[in-house]
């Protein structure tokens, strides 16, 4: 019928997908459309859908309609989504309608969001009918030509009020006065504070609404970031500040991280400010984070205060917070962080904290591991601090813990020594 070399017809026998490609790709240049159609049905029946499409979107005069009705045959919606998407001159409503069919809401939407040409509307029409409100969202956060309104509606009728809050602050013509009303009318607080950062909302109306509540919290950070703001636009006009003052009304909200921005703020600006009252409000939030940041910054704080309070708080977050104020606090009491840290039982931070810290007890820390028997704490502790990786506790059956104790890991990282091995039966 043509002809053919014999490293073509070698190939065209092949059941590699990638060779099959990579071959038509060198030798396009002398493959006729007879050819090429024969090597587009060898790469066809090889039903690799990867390389089907990536023959479609990268070989000159392909058959796109042969390969594209291969991929609706035999993909799945990635698979026809994809092609749809990297393909030069595919058929979108075909496939648009074959990605209808696969009904993957998730697709639908991508196919929506980044396929030229792809009819919105009727992909909008499916995303409703799935009832899913973050879908209907996200279609009108990220879909160009979508209906804002329409699906405005809709999730407005979910009643979910962080929704609301997120369509407001994300969606670009979104109806900000519909879904104010709305998001006030759940009285989820949270939501209502989150809103205020949408453009255009009602910032008096919904401070009115916080300070109703019996939860001051959001109203306090809302007052915090308020009073940030003017002092960081006072600053920048270098207008007079009354530090005492303002430093008692950003007390007053218990803020403790806008307290710490605005300490870092003043301070930036060479003024003076008094340390002790910022001291107590951090210590009296018991929030390790925002204890170990101001004793960062702050070159009058009283680091052992600080220290002394942040080592009996109970938080998730306190074996990071130690970490970091023994690495980078000057004067920390390591022996006493080193304590605390290890009473956390965080087997990360403890094995950093060994490893990290200067005038950290290695060796102390390494006998807690130890005693404990897990397995999997000791081959961290091993890898983090030696670069040690123990496959097995099985080197450390005959040994005691003082034995163990005596090697010098760090000279021999390469493994550890077993001097009873053959005593194992």
């Amino acid at each position: 019928m043509f002809n053919l070399e014999k490293k073509d017809l070698k190939m065209l026998n092949s059941n590699e997908a990638s060779d099959i490609y990579f071959y038509v790709k060198k030798n396009r240049y002398r493959l006729n459309e007879t050819k090429l159609g024969a090597f587009e049905d060898a790469l066809i029946r090889t039903e690799n859908l990867f390389y089907i499409v990536e023959f479609a979107k990268s070989i000159k005069g392909a058959n796109i309609e042969k390969l594209q009705d291969a991929i609706i045959e035999m993909g799945n919606e990635a698979d026809i989504y994809e092609f749809a998407k990297n393909v030069n001159s595919a058929d979108i409503e075909k496939l648009e309608n074959a990605v209808i069919k696969k009904a993957n809401a998730k697709f639908i939407y991508r196919f929506a969001r980044n396929v030229k040409g792809a009819n919105v509307e009727k992909l909008q029409d499916f995303v409703i009918k799935t009832g899913d409100a973050d879908l209907l969202f996200e279609f009108a956060r990220d879909v160009k030509g979508a209906n804002i309104a329409k699906l405005q509606d809709l999730v407005i009728k979910t009643g979910d009020a962080h929704l609301l809050a997120d369509f407001a602050c994300e969606v670009k013509g979104a109806n900000i006065p519909e879904l104010e009303d709305a998001v006030v009318n759940t009285g989820d607080i949270k939501a209502i504070f989150w809103f205020m950062y949408a453009e255009g909302a009602d910032i008096k109306r919904l401070a009115n609404v916080l300070n109703k509540a019996e939860d001051k919290t959001y109203i306090n950070t809302f007052i915090a970031r308020w009073l940030y703001n003017l002092v960081e636009k006072m600053l920048k006009e270098h207008k007079y500040i009354n530090v005492e003052k303002m430093t008692d009304a950003m007390l007053k909200t218990g803020d403790v991280y806008y307290i710490n921005l605005f300490f870092k703020a003043i301070k930036d600006a060479n003024k003076n400010i008094d340390c002790s009252k910022i001291e107590d409000a951090l210590i009296k939030a018991r929030n390790p984070r925002a204890i170990f940041e101001f004793a960062v910054c702050a070159e009058d704080a009283d680091v052992a205060k600080l220290e002394d309070a942040l080592v009996k708080i109970k938080s998730d977050y306190l074996a990071a917070a130690l970490y970091d104020f023994a690495k980078y606090v000057p004067g920390a009491n390591i022996e006493k962080l080193e304590e605390a840290m290890i009473k956390t039982c965080d087997v990360e931070c403890i094995c950093d904290f060994a490893k990290d810290i200067p005038g950290a007890d290695v060796k102390k820390i390494e006998r807690v591991f130890l005693e404990t028997g897990n397995i999997h704490c000791i081959k961290a502790f091993f890898y983090t601090v030696y670069h040690i990786d123990i496959d097995t506790i099985e080197d450390f059956a005959f040994m005691s813990i003082d034995e163990i104790l005596k090697n010098d890991f760090q000279s021999q990282p390469s493994a550890v020594k077993t001097k009873h091995r053959k005593n194992r039966r």
